[in-house]
């Protein structure tokens, strides 16, 4: 019964260290796989919205007390969900207490897949992913565009190009998929087998967010990453090229853009690069070690685990042979579509004693409790909400602080020329402010830092119409021509839009190797801006 007791723990949580992948893959389990965990949450969120009416309506919680609305939920699932049931031995207390009344709950999911006016339990499934409402799981969060409210966020997986190609993908995991010319078409179909192909990202592919390959032999190969579209745009806009020998990812965890920084190298570069991987956690170091194992990245990736890129010897090797960056550092995930800590779990509300309903007793027809809706108020049990982290100014200012001093430090590796800043935030404290500051720093003058305009990037990033936000720009450069052009430079994707994207922000920066260095210049004479210091 670990896996129930350790999913109902990280439900309670509310995730407030971090989105529900980190917490649970950072987690120790000695009793229960990490990916079980996952996977028994992730599709009891899908289906809570069904779980918690058939709950509430066989009066499980009244006559089971000592369950608690979280492991109602997860022993539910598996029960009525689930093809090997509940994972307990057969006399388990918390068994039996469901098992009992399975007459009912039966009968419950039954009542609330004809409502939903659904043949069988896929047509239900996927009513759930195509109707939910705003902060599901399925990608709808609040202030999303008006089309995430309708169809779901595309699931997008990039062809890992060292295992195989898209044409191979095509004929063999995809060669029952129909491909469409719109991704709006895609994102329409209530038809699950439709694939779009996208056009600024070679080899990334989307797919109806309903389809679920992590069983699929080419993901468990390592042919197959999911990883957004937004994602895929650092490495892009890095660009390697035949000067470029040694790349450094500096906070590299999970991997996914240092398999595709990886990827790129390979195809393009003469053999003898370097790719460095810079991850300060211990354990998500081992995350990103197997992950580049199974991408097949592993043999051109050096891991340096539990390394603070702050605290890299840029005098030394192999940090002073660095040439091309990548910083992707932590940030408020603002941007991140269904991002875990603000999920809209549907959970039973708990009956008060008085309302308890016995076995013999009639239930009202239509007692159902009907979310969203001015007949019928909502009733979500909920934890207390002061765990969770909130993206306060205080907040926002302590991460742009931080951005901006990781970004100067990789201004001063002695022979870098190009770096690629990037946050999945909508914030332009962590984004436009940072890249402001950044550029008008001393250090970045001194060194010769510039940033990478829309006309050198590119090709496909260079037609990317969505842009950084000139106000922001102007607010913090009091050089309105500098600022418009800061803004022109950077790259923006809007969250739950018709692109079909997270919420992401990337900006290339570039530097002049024959710009003189000032006299003692060094990365201990910038300590900051003031603000950022208090």
């Amino acid at each position: 019964m670990a896996l129930y007791y350790e999913s109902e723990t990280i439900l309670r949580s509310r995730f407030n260290s971090g989105g529900l992948k980190s917490t649970i893959f950072a987690g120790n389990y000695t009793r229960t796989s990490p990916a079980q965990v996952y996977a028994l949450i992730t599709e009891t969120i899908k289906w809570s919205p069904i779980l918690k009416e058939v709950v509430e309506n066989a009066g499980l919680l009244s006559e089971e007390r000592k369950l608690s609305p979280q492991i109602a939920l997860l022993l539910v699932h598996d029960h009525l969900l689930s093809k090997k049931g509940i994972a307990a031995p057969t006399r388990h207390p918390l068994r039996l207490s469901i098992e009992k009344h399975k007459s009912r709950l039966h009968s419950e999911l039954v009542k609330s897949r004809i409502r939903r006016k659904c043949p069988d339990l896929k047509s239900l499934e996927k009513s759930l992913v195509i109707r939910s409402g705003p902060g599901s799981f399925t990608g709808r969060g609040p202030g999303l565009a008006n089309e995430s409210q309708i169809y779901p966020h595309p699931r997008w997986i990039r062809i890992n190009t060292l295992r195989t190609s898209l044409s191979d993908q095509l004929k063999t995991t995809f060669h029952q998929y129909n491909q469409v010319s719109q991704l709006e078409d895609l994102r329409s179909e209530t038809d699950s087998s439709t694939i779009f192909i996208d056009p600024h990202v070679q080899g990334l592919i989307a797919v109806h967010s309903s389809v679920d390959l992590t069983k699929s032999p080419a993901y468990l190969e390592g042919s197959l990453i999911f990883q957004e579209k937004a994602s895929c745009f650092p490495a892009l806009l890095l660009n390697p090229s035949n000067t470029d020998k040694v790349f450094l990812d500096a906070c590299a965890a999970p991997g996914n853009k240092t398999t595709q920084i990886a990827a790129l190298c390979e195809s393009v570069l003469e053999p003898g690069f370097k790719i460095l991987a810079c991850e300060r956690d211990a354990k998500r170091a081992e995350t990103l070690r197997k992950m580049l194992a199974v991408a097949h990245a592993d043999p051109m990736v050096e891991v340096y685990a539990a390394q603070d890129f702050l605290k890299t010897r840029l005098a030394e090797p192999p940090w002073q042979e660095v040439q091309a960056i990548i910083l992707d550092p932590s940030c408020s995930g603002t941007g991140i579509i269904g991002r875990e800590d603000s999920l809209d779990i549907a959970l039973p509300a708990r009956p008060s004693r008085s309302s308890s309903t016995s076995h013999g007793q009639k239930r009202k027809r239509g007692s159902v409790t009907v979310r969203n809706t001015s007949q019928t108020p909502q009733v979500v049990e909920q934890e207390p909400d002061s765990d969770i982290p909130q993206v306060t100014a205080e907040r926002l200012a302590g991460l742009s602080g931080f951005q901006l001093k990781l970004l100067l430090h990789a201004f001063n590796f002695p022979n870098a020329r190009k770096i690629v800043y990037s946050t999945c935030s909508t914030c332009a404290e962590e984004n436009e402010i940072v890249v402001c500051r950044a550029i008008t720093s001393p250090v970045a003058s001194e060194r010769g830092w510039r940033l990478l305009r829309r006309e050198e990037q590119v090709e496909q990033l260079k037609k990317w119409e969505r842009r950084g936000l000139i106000a922001s720009c102007v607010e913090t450069i009091s050089d309105e021509v500098l600022a418009q052009e800061v803004a022109r430079a950077c790259i923006r994707c809007e969250k739950g839009g018709k692109g079909g994207t997270i919420g992401f922000f990337v900006a290339g920066f570039v530097r002049d190797l024959g710009h003189p260095l000032k006299d003692g210049a060094s990365e201990s004479e910038w300590e900051g801006f003031e603000s950022d210091l208090q």
